[in-house]
């Protein structure tokens, strides 16, 4: 078992009580390795993804397949488009959004969590923030690069940006998305929870800059998922 695996498979023990679980499944690598670390835990899993209405999506098309592959019951949500006003508005007034991301990623929230059959539900929301692996540290690293800056000065860039981003995750009065949903979650009587903020993965994937970090997690799971149905391209 690759360390990754274990580690999360160990994080997924830690973080959820509960043997009955829901997931958030997008489709992509970060949420797949956390269903597959959670069955390895002896969780019991119901999936939920969604799509817009009218919309082709091809996430819901992916997560159709991983939910097959791991054998796991999936419900697609179907979010609506016709009330925009009226549901920005209460991500506003009652769940105090107050930034482009917190409504982008609450709007599908509103219709999501009301639809998940148990109390906790697992996700590999804050994945990415190990690896730096957003936009905008991407492209400034690549400018950093470009600029010959010294691949040691780069990690510093790196680590620090990481380290900036796991505080505002961690601190629930910033305006980080995460402790957004997590509220979001309260309100509707659920618990959101995100193995990859156990510290053991975040001691464990100090890794270089230059490392393709979606296919290393993919070849930690490669005998469980099959990867070519997989996005491995940097979040943009």
């Amino acid at each position: 078992m690759s360390e990754l695996r274990r580690l999360l498979c160990e994080a997924v023990s830690k973080c959820s009580r509960d043997r009955n679980c829901s997931i958030l499944l997008s489709g992509g690598i970060d949420s797949t390795t956390v269903a597959i670390a959670a069955q390895e835990a002896g969780k019991a899993l119901h999936a939920v993804t969604y799509e817009l209405k009218g919309f082709r999506s091809k996430d819901r098309e992916r997560a159709e397949v991983i939910a097959r592959y791991l054998d796991i019951p999936l419900d697609v949500v179907t979010v609506p488009v016709g009330q925009l006003a009226r549901d920005f508005k209460r991500l506003a007034i009652q769940f105090r959004c107050s930034t482009k991301v917190q409504f982008e990623v609450g709007y599908a929230l509103l219709y999501v969590l009301k639809e998940c059959k148990n109390r906790e539900i697992l996700t590999g929301f804050n994945a990415d923030d190990h690896y730096a692996n957003s936009r905008e540290p991407v492209l400034l690293q690549a400018r950093l690069k470009r600029n010959g800056v010294s691949a040691e000065e780069r990690k510093r860039v790196f680590d620090e940006y990481r380290a900036k981003s796991f505080d505002a995750v961690l601190n629930p009065d910033s305006s980080d998305s995460w402790p957004f949903a997590k509220r979001a979650a309260s309100h509707f009587g659920k618990e959101l929870l995100d193995p990859y903020l156990d510290p053991p993965i975040g001691r464990s994937t100090r890794i270089s800059t230059t490392t393709n970090c979606h296919r290393w997690k993919s070849l930690s799971f490669a005998t469980h998922m099959p990867i070519d149905s997989m996005d491995c391209h940097p979040k943009r």
